[in-house]
């Protein structure tokens, strides 16, 4: 059986589950996202991570919440290797596996003939539901689709990977309406 990050989002007025979300994928720990989940109330065993549902951590602060999540995936792709190449200007790029989603659109087959995997549309659908890199975007939009998140506007926040370290950043994000929370287990 696989372990995995649990949301669960509660209306605090009925203390009825709205709502449930898997964040990042199967057996994924990540120790990035180990400070956030004890600064939370978390009891964390390195040996045996596991925090029960009955003991669930309460997030209410989403902007802290979705920094925690960027910064957890910004050191996955720390993790890969990076590729720098020329572009068609002669220009050095680089790119990562986490955040190069060109493999994702073909595929070969036994004869290594190279074909398009699926529909563009497809595809993109697929990697908005599935790739790392839109799990924030993926946390605020669940918790839109429940009117969870008012307040929306234009907020400054700093984040370590970012490469202004003299000024902070802007982020466009609500906050967690007062009627909601959610529940964090990992099990």
């Amino acid at each position: 059986m696989s372990n995995r990050y649990n949301l669960i989002l509660r209306n605090k007025k009925t203390g009825l589950e709205v709502s449930s979300l898997q964040l990042f994928g199967n057996n994924d720990w990540f120790p990035s996202f180990v400070p956030f989940l004890e600064q939370n109330g978390a009891k964390i065993d390195t040996e045996d991570p596991y925090i029960p549902e009955d003991e669930a951590i309460v997030i209410t602060d989403l902007l802290a919440f979705v920094k925690a999540i960027d910064e957890t995936v910004w050191s996955i792709i720390q993790e890969n290797p990076m590729y720098n190449y020329k572009d068609q200007f002669g220009q050095t790029k680089t790119t990562s596996p986490v955040t190069d989603f060109t493999r994702n659109f073909f595929l070969q087959d036994d004869n290594k003939t190279t074909f398009v995997s699926s529909t563009i549309y497809m595809q993109a659908q697929l990697l908005a539901q599935t790739a790392y890199i839109f799990s924030s975007h993926n946390v605020v939009n669940w918790l839109k689709k429940y009117d969870a998140v008012i307040n929306e506007k234009v907020r400054w926040t700093k984040h370590s990977y970012t490469s202004r370290p003299d000024n902070d950043d802007l982020v466009i994000i609500g906050e967690l309406h007062p009627d909601f929370e959610i529940h964090l287990s990992y099990w």
